[in-house]
Parts: C-alpha cells; structure tokens; sequence
C-alpha cells in the first residue's frame, strides 16, 4: 500500500489491476472533500508501487475546486462537529469540530482545483 497525507491524517492506498495489465494508466486518489490527485503510471504486469501522494483539503462541496461556496460551507459550521445541511464534510483535520484550522485550511487552499 501506498501511503498518503490526508491533511493531517496517514492513509494508505492499495491499487489492484489485472496481473495482464501493461502499458500507461491514470490512477485517481479521491478522497472526499479533498481535491483529486491524478498519477500517471506504466503498468508492467508484475506490480505497481506508487509515490507518496498528499490530498489537499477544502473541497467540501466536491466540485473539483476550492472556492468561496467551500469557505462558506465550513464558516456554517463553526464550533460544530462539521457536516452541513448540504452533507459537505466540514471538518479538514478530522479532529470532530470545525474549528479556526478547519477555516485557515480551506482559505488556504483557495482557487486551487483537482490536479
């Protein structure tokens, strides 16, 4: 398994393809309100190891970008255990309450968008 940063959380990744795959592929790490990372890797056949990939948070909306609707959402849900009316994932650093992190996290990462 690969790993990746999730804000401040470790997770890891397995990718499973066929043992006959060969040849270039696209692998998208999606990780809910984080924006999408896409690798291009060369499949062999015979395995697959991946770079450390970290995922940026903010997208709570998950539309592909961080914008004002994303610094809206988590400014909504201030001193709650984050997950708006709209069912976006307010809480970035999954420490169970949006908090001023939560909000300097997706300002942080504002205008930025799936790679």
């Amino acid at each position: 398994p690969t790993p990746f940063n999730m804000g401040q959380a470790t997770a890891h990744l397995a990718v499973n393809a066929p043992i006959s795959a060969v040849g270039p592929a696209v692998v998208v790490v999606d990780g809910g309100q984080y924006l999408r990372r896409s690798i291009n890797v060369v499949l062999n056949g015979i395995g697959l190891t991946l770079p450390p990939v970290t995922l940026l948070p903010g997208d709570v909306d998950n539309n592909g970008e961080v914008e004002l609707t994303d610094i809206d959402l988590v400014i909504a849900d201030y001193l709650t255990a984050g997950g708006s009316a709209e069912g976006a994932i307010t809480d970035l650093d999954n420490n169970g309450e949006v908090e001023l992190t939560d909000i300097d996290l997706v300002i942080g990462n504002y205008l930025l968008a799936d790679e």
